[in-house]
């Protein structure tokens, strides 16, 4: 099982990203290869990049965090590529980095999805804001062991064609592998009140839509 949903996945891996922990570096062209490597790999996205605002980031300014984040906003935006972001408490950044990116891109309303916000955890009443910014939402297996009331709420109110599944594989505590999608699968879906098949259905439509990937109907 765990293979063949791997091999059904191979067209979203390729992630090109400058990783936040290491967001010291100086813009002495790191920017002008990331941009050429986004060029030869045309099915590439970007990601995750993202803001930290918890102890673990705390080695990072959070203007330098900033900096960069937006910088990859606008790259990817300027390149038409979905981007994947990770956030810890930093959403009212995030949302106006998302707002600058299609502001200063010329980007009409409503904006197309471009911005995968991975395992949200963000409050429930910025959904809307996002979902209108261009967001999607993702969420992994922290549902499945003792989700919080705001982690409930959140999966409640993402609208089903902005919604996700994530095992955040191989960077979550424990040992993860594709399989454990389906363990995500089952929890969202009784959360929503609505068949795994349905949900399934749905999440592929949405990951083949939002990554561009040009492929036949097929169930994860």
């Amino acid at each position: 099982m765990s293979h063949a949903l791997a091999k059904k996945m191979e067209p979203f891996d390729e992630e090109m990203r400058l990783v936040d922990a290491h967001c010291h570096i100086q813009f002495d062209g790191t920017f002008t290869r990331l941009e050429a490597l986004l060029v030869q790999h045309p099915e590439a996205s970007v990601g995750e990049i993202g803001l930290d605002g918890s102890r673990k980031g705390a080695h990072v300014a959070h203007d330098i965090q900033n900096e960069v984040f937006v910088a990859q906003l606008h790259l990817a935006k300027r390149m038409k590529r979905p981007v994947s972001v990770h956030c810890v408490r930093r959403y009212g950044r995030v949302l106006e980095g998302l707002r600058k990116a299609n502001k200063t891109h010329n980007e009409g309303s409503p904006v197309a999805p471009w911005c995968l916000l991975h395992g949200y955890n963000g409050p429930v009443e910025m959904i809307g804001q996002f979902v209108r910014a261009g967001a999607v939402f993702s969420f992994g297996l922290s549902l499945t062991h003792t989700p919080s009331p705001k982690q409930i709420a959140a999966v409640r109110a993402v609208p089903l064609n902005a919604l996700l599944l994530e095992t955040d594989s191989p960077d979550n505590r424990s040992c993860t592998e594709p399989a454990d999608m389906a363990a995500v699968a089952k929890c969202v879906a009784e959360v929503r009140d609505m068949s795994e098949s349905e949900l399934k259905a749905l999440v592929w439509d949405t990951s083949v839509t939002f990554f561009g990937i040009a492929t036949e109907h097929d169930e994860v």
